[in-house]
């Protein structure tokens, strides 16, 4: 876990120390969402899902 936080603190050039209270967030924007997944390597992918459809968003 230390290296996965290390190196995500480095990515988005934050301090360690703020990198759990970010993870921690309730209320975040999308855009520093994804920004935060493409600097681990991913992607943000939004979806809503019904009974019988799934619908991609965006």
């Amino acid at each position: 876990m230390a290296t996965y936080a290390s190196s995500s603190s480095s990515l988005l050039s934050v301090s360690q120390s703020s990198n759990p209270q970010f993870e921690r967030s309730d209320d975040m924007r999308l855009s520093t969402l994804e920004n935060y997944i493409k600097a681990l390597g991913g992607r943000l992918e939004i979806r809503a899902i019904f009974d019988d459809e799934t619908v991609p968003i965006g």
